[in-house]
């Protein structure tokens, strides 16, 4: 995975300074007056993951941490994709789509109840956690200045969790996949230091009580961009995600905890 960053980065580069000799005489335009924008780049991203999966007869079962007692890898390498739009002024949408499939094979030091089954403390067992999300996200900007703009934003979270976990010596196997929609609302910023470089930062959060659900979204996002010309940029941010949710429905209760932290270089075309 660390391979593929450097050739993204490398390709990136080669890309800007292809681009520069191309339109070194091109005017730069201002972040504000992009009409659309797609960021696509690479997460590196430390994961920390809890999980606790229920009986159907409500019986609580084992929080076990996905990379300590499982075996799940703890660094991994993301797609992060966004899209936004402009419409008019000070209205905009933003899309954003994250996925994390991760799976390990490791013997297990303890007794671990998931969901009807247990899992004896020796037990080779195989597991999988896939994440899914997609949000999509309305802003309004409610100040803006000639270099400066603050903008407040609603936004819908989709999220999908499925966890399996398997002893194939003992033909043991249990599944389970939770779909939940959390919202959220934030604020955002955007500085223009010069025509070539401006510094982009927004927060989301919210918790909310859905029917017999429990669900919290942080997002820290800040970057800083060089804008080569009109139509492409490249740049680092950093990131923090945090999802937990807990379900009291029985037959279908349980929790699930994750949080993402880690550098994201991107490459951005605006038009």
């Amino acid at each position: 995975m660390w391979k593929a960053l450097w050739v993204q980065t490398g390709c990136v580069l080669v890309g800007l300074f292809t681009a520069q000799a191309a339109c070194a005489q091109e005017e730069i335009a201002s972040p504000f007056e992009d009409h659309f924008r797609l960021s696509t780049g690479l997460l590196s991203a430390t994961s920390e993951t809890e999980i606790r999966l229920d009986a159907d007869d409500g019986t609580p079962g084992t929080l076990v941490s996905a990379e300590t007692d499982l075996g799940l890898r703890e660094r991994s390498e993301q797609a992060d994709v966004e899209v936004e739009l402009r419409i008019r002024e000070r209205h905009r949408i933003r899309f954003n789509y994250f996925r994390l499939d991760r799976s390990a094979t490791q013997t297990i030091d303890r007794q671990i109840l998931f969901g009807d089954e247990v899992f004896d403390a020796g037990d080779l067992v195989q597991s999988r956690l896939d994440w899914r999300e997609f949000s999509f996200t309305y802003a309004y900007t409610f100040l803006r200045q000639e270099r400066f703009e603050l903008y407040g934003s609603f936004g819908l979270h989709l999220v999908e969790m499925s966890a399996e976990g398997e002893v194939r010596a003992d033909d043991i196997r249990e599944e389970e996949t939770q779909a939940v929609p959390i919202p959220a609302f934030g604020l955002g910023t955007l500085v223009r230091f010069s025509d070539k470089f401006h510094f982009e930062a927004r927060a989301d959060y919210l918790t909310a009580n859905i029917d017999e659900f429990d669900g919290t979204v942080i997002d820290l996002r800040a970057a800083l961009l060089f804008r080569f010309n009109r139509n492409l940029a490249v740049g680092a941010a950093y990131i923090l995600l945090e999802r937990e949710g807990n379900s009291e429905d029985v037959g279908d209760s349980g929790h699930f905890s994750l949080r993402n932290t880690g550098p994201v270089l991107f490459l951005r075309v605006a038009f």
